[in-house]
């Protein structure tokens, strides 16, 4: 399952790489790279990986593909555990306003569920607000929000916490 992820992760950055060398007289479509983790809930904290595909629908609507892995750390009789989930998932974007020429807010709605034969059956809904740049090119971004997880593995409870996002966004 990691390798695919690396592979998508690897064919996304080609592409991203051949589309920046052609002039835009448009930003249509956004791709972003993003890191972060969630606040403890249960015994259980959250690191999150994902790429995320978006394609502008109208002036401040984006439609966006998520593909994430979620990586749950939790402590359990004094024994350190862990379990991994390749979530596929959509979601939408909007424009809310700007801060000046160069920073925006947009507000954001994801919802996303495990695919393939994975340690954490699960269905992810997560809402934030993020903070990017309003340049064209290879920029970082900033998003805090809140993740609910509906848990479908037995032993495992659903999960909310706040989420912390950092990632890159060309």
């Amino acid at each position: 399952m990691k390798k695919v992820f690396i592979l998508l992760l690897s064919i996304f950055i080609t592409i991203a790489g051949k589309a920046s060398e052609e002039p835009k007289s448009e930003n249509w479509s956004t791709m972003e790279m993003y890191w972060g983790g969630a606040s403890q809930n249960r015994g259980m904290s959250l690191t999150i990986m994902g790429l995320r595909y978006g394609v502008k629908v109208l002036p401040r609507l984006t439609v966006t593909a998520n593909l994430e892995d979620v990586l749950g750390l939790y402590d359990k009789n004094g024994i350190n555990y862990h379990t991994s989930s390749l979530n596929v998932g959509g979601g939408l974007n909007f424009h809310v306003c700007d801060f000046s020429k160069r920073l925006a807010f947009d507000v954001s709605g994801m919802v996303a569920t495990s695919v393939g034969n994975v340690d954490w059956k699960q269905t992810s809904y997560e809402a934030k607000g993020v903070l990017r740049p309003k340049t064209k090119g290879f920029a970082p971004v900033f998003g805090i929000g809140y993740r609910h997880i509906n848990s479908r593995t037995a032993g495992i409870a659903n999960y909310n916490g706040v989420a912390i996002l950092l990632g890159f966004v060309w």
